[in-house]
């Protein structure tokens, strides 16, 4: 009986984590080259929590894809404002913004002459 309870147990957690790693869909744009895109985010998204963990994935002249995982601070009307790298850690390529309701949205940068918006979730 004690086991079938931790069975169980454990079971459940399992389900609730696989929840919290999902596929986003959302958008990219550079404002210097005038080019726009769509992307995945693969990973998690919980804004109450403060974390943004995963990869975005998108086409060869996307510049923000790759490994996202930036550093949020505290919650604050419902937000959170999170900032750190994007991509390759090479190509030096930043993203900030706010996540709210399992959305990101903010701006990319990767150098002087190269930027644009970025967003993704589940809207």
């Amino acid at each position: 009986m004690m086991l079938a309870r931790l069975f169980t147990i454990v079971l459940v957690v399992a389900a609730a984590e696989s929840v919290s790693a999902a596929t986003s869909r959302g958008d990219w744009s550079d404002a210097y080259a005038g080019r726009t895109g769509r992307l995945r985010f693969l990973g998690r998204l919980d804004p109450a929590a403060g974390v943004v963990r995963g990869r975005l994935v998108c086409g060869p002249r996307c510049p923000v894809r790759g490994r996202f995982r930036p550093t949020c601070g505290p919650l604050a009307a419902n937000s959170r404002e999170c900032a750190g790298p994007v991509g390759r850690a090479s190509a030096g390529c930043t993203a900030s913004g706010f996540v709210y309701l399992r959305v990101f949205e903010g701006t990319w940068e990767c150098g002087p002459g190269r930027g644009g918006a970025l967003s993704f979730g589940s809207r």
